[in-house]
């Protein structure tokens, strides 16, 4: 045991340094060695003041690597320096708003502009062995925050949503992406709920966020109330289960009960599904959030499994598994044992006990 975890009476690993010291900073001395511990301080620790204005605003501490800093490139935000700082690197601005690649060697890191044109080939960092296609670009990213958070998007909040451990087989990248592509809707309330997830980490994107999941709340409104104006309403449908999932990530909001039954009375038509990878992941990840709604309701599912929605077959180019985790037929025990949890709580006087009991049984013999 050392000398200083001794005098605090803390658990010491024995090691020289011991791991708390060298956590720490401290000095690390054996206990043997008769030294006066009060004389130990800890090593003074290194400031400088000459890091980005990204960590200073954050109040972060900045390793000073140029053109771009670690904490910066790993959150994809823009490095900018003090302009009177001295610098032995060239700083051009083109080079501020760069997304940090790594290279094939390990010991060097490439700066590639990828945000140039506003478009964003996402098909070359998630799969470099698949060529792009137009699908694979988004027109719709107007400033640095939207691209930061298209890329918070494809790198973090898809792989969280999605169960498939290849990015080749996440819906949430190669079914939505080419979907918001080709609506601007689609693209802000992808925007809003990359912010919804990032926002306790970096507060200050969560403006921009916000402003674009109110225009996409603002549009998918419009399309509800004059539906023959809808271009695409598996997008509309899809806008509208994304705002769900962004409220859900709030864990305070009670408005994504409203959004789903929207997005129940939507699917509920049967005009807007189709036989395709857009229409199962709406059905898809609609059954699984009316399910696991169900949990916090404590009321039977919306659409219940006699609805010709929930029989629609999958593609095979969409599991449902990567989705929901599990196979759909657990979701239809769920959305059954939370049916008769709801039947149970209207239990008053015999008659409903009779009631209750026999739906039991019914279900029972069902499954």
């Amino acid at each position: 045991v050392c000398a200083r975890c001794a005098k605090i009476k803390q658990r010491c690993d024995g090691a020289s340094p011991c791991a708390r010291c060298a956590r720490l900073g401290h000095v690390c001395q054996p206990q043997s060695q008769s030294i006066d511990t009060s004389d130990l301080g800890r090593p003074r620790a290194s400031r400088s003041r000459g890091g980005c204005l990204s960590c200073k605003a954050r109040k972060k501490r900045c390793d000073e690597v140029r053109p771009r800093c670690s904490d910066c490139r790993r959150l994809n935000l823009p490095c900018r320096w003090p302009v009177s700082t001295p610098s032995s690197h060239a700083s051009p601005a083109s080079e501020y708003n760069s997304l940090t690649l790594p290279s094939q060697g390990h010991g060097e890191t490439s700066f590639l502009p990828l945000f140039e044109d506003g478009t964003f080939d996402f098909a070359a960092w998630l799969a470099p062995d698949i060529p792009p296609s137009p699908s694979t670009t988004n027109p719709h990213l107007y400033t640095d925050d939207d691209r930061s958070l298209f890329n918070h998007y494809l790198h973090i909040v898809s792989r969280s949503l999605s169960r498939a451990s290849d990015a080749n087989h996440n819906p949430f990248l190669i079914t939505l992406l080419p979907m918001a592509a080709t609506s601007e809707m689609l693209t802000s309330v992808i925007l809003g709920l990359s912010g919804s997830h990032w926002r306790r980490v970096y507060p200050q994107i969560w403006n921009s966020a916000l402003a674009r999941q109110g225009h996409a709340l603002s549009q998918a409104y419009h399309l509800l109330s004059h539906p023959n104006e809808s271009p695409s309403p598996l997008s509309t449908c899809a806008t509208i289960l994304l705002l769900c999932l962004t409220e859900l990530y709030d864990s305070t909001s009670r408005i994504w009960k409203w959004h789903l039954k929207a997005a129940s009375a939507l699917l509920a038509t049967g005009t807007t599904l189709e036989s395709t990878p857009e229409g199962s992941f709406c059905v898809h990840l609609f059954h699984y959030l009316d399910s696991m709604s169900t949990i916090s309701r404590c009321k039977p599912p919306l659409l219940h499994p006699d609805n010709n929605v929930t029989s629609l077959p999958p593609p095979r180019s969409l599991s449902s598994s990567a989705i929901t985790g599990m196979e759909p037929i657990l979701l239809h025990f769920l959305g059954r044992v939370n049916l008769l949890a709801a039947h149970r709580a209207r239990r008053v006087d015999d008659l409903t006990e009779m009631g209750f009991r026999t739906a039991a049984a019914k279900h029972s013999c069902a499954t």
